[in-house]
């Protein structure tokens, strides 16, 4: 997606900024009787063992419930430590929990039940509820409340987006008129949803706006499945941000 990136890729974003830079402020905490590193790079943060955890025999494994609560104290102990807590604070919400490679909790900032764009992370905890790593990304600026549009007002506009972003685009690629007839079928989107896009950054100036995402599968008159589309919309003006096709051409 041309200057909007979906939920998936965030993660990933996240945590490769939590790269030591020179400007990074690091101190040592100590937690349910670990001591830990804790660094942060502006309103990126961490915590990662001192120590190997072999020093220090844990008590018992905990269970899932105890893990789930474990690692909500330590995405709490990351917030307090960087002074981003308090009455009005948002914190961080559990998305999910992936257990294939470990524990692994998986956060996300939200404002109005919408995430925001460039925060989140995740927590890795061993079964004893020690952290193997917290990388955690957060957005400090108090944010308004959006009235986003009706969702059905805001799929149309994206279907509408779609028919005329594509007859566009194949009139640059044959270099002239494209008859009405060979426009794709769009039907209702594969994938959906909202994310407010939080600018960030002391010297930015924009504002954050509520984005409103679809993805469609494009098929032939024949029912031929052959595109990938992506649109993005201003989910309280219904301005189209970004209109394009998610398959190479």
């Amino acid at each position: 997606m041309r200057g909007r990136v979906l939920p998936r890729v965030i993660l990933a974003s996240v945590l490769t900024a939590l790269g030591v830079a020179p400007s990074a402020h690091a101190q040592e905490i100590v937690a349910f009787g670990d001591r830990y590193r804790f660094t942060a790079v502006n309103s990126t943060f961490g915590l990662a063992p001192e120590l190997p955890f072999a020093s220090r025999k844990a008590a018992r494994a905990l269970t899932h419930d105890e893990l789930l609560a474990r690692s909500d104290e330590f995405a709490a102990l990351a917030l307090k430590t960087w002074g981003m807590s308090g009455p009005g604070a948002a914190g961080f919400v559990r998305d999910r929990v992936e257990t294939a490679n470990g524990f692994w909790v998986i956060y996300s900032q939200r404002h109005q039940g919408y995430p925001i764009y460039g925060t989140g992370g995740r927590i890795e905890l061993d079964a004893c509820g020690r952290a193997l790593f917290c990388g955690l990304s957060y957005a400090a600026e108090k944010l308004r409340d959006f009235r986003p549009r009706d969702s059905t007002a805001l799929e149309r506009i994206a279907a509408s987006a779609v028919r005329h972003a594509w007859m566009e685009r194949q009139q640059r690629v044959k270099s002239g008129w494209v008859p009405f007839w060979e426009a794709p079928r769009v039907g209702w989107p594969v994938e959906q949803g909202m994310m407010i896009q939080h600018p960030g950054g002391s010297l930015s100036t924009a504002p954050a706006e509520l984005d409103a995402w679809f993805v469609y599968g494009l098929s032939s008159d024949r029912g031929r499945m052959h595109e990938g589309w992506q649109v993005v919309l201003n989910a309280e003006t219904g301005k189209v941000v970004d209109s394009s096709s998610t398959t190479r051409q």
